[in-house]
């Protein structure tokens, strides 16, 4: 089930920690919301469990808007819109300090790194492209994207791995 307040605050987090407001917008949050949320999952820590849809530009949690609404109207958050070279653009202002009760250590690191790598090496464009991985492959336009898809990531399978799910079906069947 997913954690509403939680999300918020992982929002609320990514917002105050941008390293400048040009450096963060509507895409780029987005993106840095789906890799954390991702990452904590695959290290079995999820954050909030709040589903994200496929949409053009990569994954969107659902119903985004409205948690940016709700953290306005709680004093949290100044969502402005302005242009960036001609587009649209929207810049997230942290009002207050945000809580980080209920994050563990590794889940902040996670997010963290997730900001810095996001903000610093990315534009919204190159970011959307990375977005657009196995897991964004899976969904349909619209459709949530499952976040256990990202298990099945393309590798290769070692002797050990095969051996290990070897055992796990002897175990199974026993």
């Amino acid at each position: 089930m997913a954690d509403r307040e939680k999300f918020k605050a992982l929002i609320h987090y990514v917002c105050s920690q941008s390293p400048s407001l040009r450096s963060l917008g509507k895409v780029k949050l987005n993106k840095i919301l789906w890799f954390a949320e991702r990452d904590c999952y695959l290290r079995g820590e999820p954050i909030s469990q709040v589903p994200f849809i496929k949409l053009q530009h990569g994954p969107v949690p659902r119903s985004m808007d409205s948690y940016l609404r709700e953290l306005q109207s709680e004093g949290n958050l100044v969502v402005r819109e302005t242009e960036w070279k001609g587009k649209p653009k929207f810049e997230f202002i942290s009002v207050k300090e945000p809580s980080l009760a209920g994050f563990s250590v590794g889940q902040i690191s996670l997010i963290n790194k997730a900001i810095q790598g996001i903000c610093r090496q990315h534009t919204a464009d190159s970011i959307s492209r990375l977005s657009h991985d196995e897991v964004w492959d899976v969904a349909e336009m619209g459709e949530e994207m499952p976040l256990y898809a990202a298990f099945g990531r393309p590798g290769e399978l070692t002797e050990e791995d095969v051996n290990w799910a070897s055992q796990q079906v002897l175990e199974i069947r026993a």
